[in-house]
């Protein structure tokens, strides 16, 4: 008899387990998004807006509805975007990737131009520039560094032009100081 209920209850913690395995596929199938445009093909993950903190004034919040992704400062309504976020152009060559948490750009963001080239890396701290960002030329030579926090310019900004003449420009909290050239 004990190992009758002992089976039982095995069984019954299996299907639980399955059951539970199950029910969070479908929510991260449900909740996965992929749209077609003629420039680019877009994948990524929402979360039902609901389950977010009130939005904040200052923030800008992607957001998917009606098979379009939005971008709004102060609010969103529909489905937040949440995770891995990648799109790329017609000749299945990356565009972006990047990663959002709830409806926010965080951590490091790529870009590349149509040939495969990186365009730029940029990060990101809820929503906000912060850190390093990198901007390159299509031919791989880089265009410009530069540093931000609080989604403002904050230290040297190096500009690089065609010849590889720099230019540096010092910026603290968001409003510049010097410039200087050199060859």
């Amino acid at each position: 008899m004990k190992h009758f209920f002992f089976i039982i209850a095995f069984l019954v913690g299996l299907y639980s387990t399955t059951h539970a395995q199950y029910e969070k596929l479908e929510i991260t199938e449900l909740n996965y998004r992929s749209i077609n445009r003629d420039d680019t093909i877009a994948t990524f993950h929402v979360v039902n807006s609901k389950d977010i903190c009130k939005a904040k004034s200052d923030k800008t919040y992607y957001w998917f509805k009606t098979n379009t992704i939005l971008i709004t400062t102060g609010g969103f309504d529909g489905w937040v975007l949440d995770g891995i976020y990648k799109s790329s152009y017609p000749n299945k060559n990356l565009n972006e990737w990047g990663y959002f948490k709830n409806g926010l750009k965080c951590e490091e963001w790529k870009s590349w131009y149509p040939s495969g080239k990186i365009r730029t890396i940029v990060n990101w701290r809820k929503g906000e520039k912060s850190g390093l960002s990198e901007t390159y030329y299509e031919n791989g030579n880089l265009q410009q560094t530069s540093y931000y926090k609080a989604d403002k310019l904050n230290g040297t900004v190096i500009d690089f032009d065609i010849d590889g003449k720099e230019t540096k420009t010092i910026y603290k909290h968001g409003i510049q100081h010097a410039a200087k050239a050199k060859k």
